[in-house]
């Protein structure tokens, strides 16, 4: 069974080949492994073979990352405005890491954390989409399914008339049957006229859809001047440093690749890009103020 315990024996799974159970089989680049996600695959790797002091490392080396998405992951953030707390959005989050665990996908192109991320997050959602919505009792949706027959229901005012002959024929009151139409359609919609001719808007369902639009807003307004703070600071970065960070972030190439482009040593890439970076923040500063 595979283990990771100390340096010496992740350089022992990779001299014997034993490191491709956890890529599929597959080859992969050495020089760029990320050795954290190496590591979490191992995890998951015995875990899925049964063992249980694994699988529990592997789900407490996650909690803080969930407590992470649970308070700063935009998506989620949504579900407190509907009254859940962060320990709701927690524990759910936490099934959606043991669901991961069993259906992790050991492919070389995807990274354990962002499975991760995906499988919280879809917990979540999964779990709470229809939580705060308005729910409608059974007698409603009878009442509903009766009238429907009888009158046209998707106009805005309901007909009085036929609410009178259609109470004489079920011995229902006309008030239950007018509160069982107005409950299924109010449930379907954001705002309505009610039978008087006066508009029923539902606040909450209008307050969270004007909140989201905003967020959407400044998220994309903030996203395109980092984006533009991020090229005007890249555009002042002069010869190798230009080049590196260019050809790494824009043009998705791996080190190894620059540094083939360059003639020099993965490593001297490393340096190069590290220092590169350090310019940026600096010069994002300065454009910021």
């Amino acid at each position: 069974m595979l283990e990771l315990k100390d340096e010496g024996n992740f350089l022992e799974l990779v001299a014997n080949g034993e490191y491709k159970t956890l890529y599929n089989g597959q080859d992969i680049d050495l020089e760029s492994l990320d050795i954290e996600d190496f590591k979490d695959r191992v995890l998951l790797m015995r875990s899925i073979n049964g063992d249980r002091s694994a699988r529990n490392k592997f789900i407490l080396s996650k909690i803080d990352y969930i407590r992470k998405i649970v308070t700063c992951d935009n998506e989620i953030k949504s579900f407190k405005a509907r009254g859940l707390d962060d320990d709701d959005l927690f524990q759910t989050g936490v099934m959606g890491v043991l669901c991961a665990i069993d259906k992790f996908d050991f492919r070389p192109g995807v990274k354990v954390k962002t499975y991760i991320n995906n499988n919280v997050k879809y917990s979540i959602k999964n779990t709470y989409r229809k939580y705060g919505s308005i729910s409608v009792s059974r007698e409603a949706n009878s009442i509903y399914k009766i009238c429907s027959s009888q009158m046209d229901l998707l106009e805005d005012k309901i007909d009085s008339r036929k609410i009178l002959k259609i109470s004489r024929e079920t011995n229902i009151p006309p008030s239950r049957l007018e509160y069982g139409i107005m409950a299924v359609k109010s449930r379907n919609c954001q705002y309505r006229y009610d039978n008087d001719g006066c508009l029923d808007t539902d606040l909450v369902s209008m307050e969270k859809y004007s909140r989201k639009v905003l967020m959407n807003y400044n998220q994309e307004a903030k996203r395109k001047f980092n984006y533009w703070l991020v090229m005007e600071a890249i555009s002042r970065l002069e010869g190798k440093e230009n080049l590196v960070i260019k050809e790494i972030y824009i043009n998705d190439k791996t080190q190894k690749e620059v540094a083939r482009q360059l003639g020099c040593s993965t490593t001297s890439v490393g340096n190069i890009k590290r220092r590169a970076l350090e310019k940026i923040r600096y010069m994002m500063r300065d454009i910021e103020e």
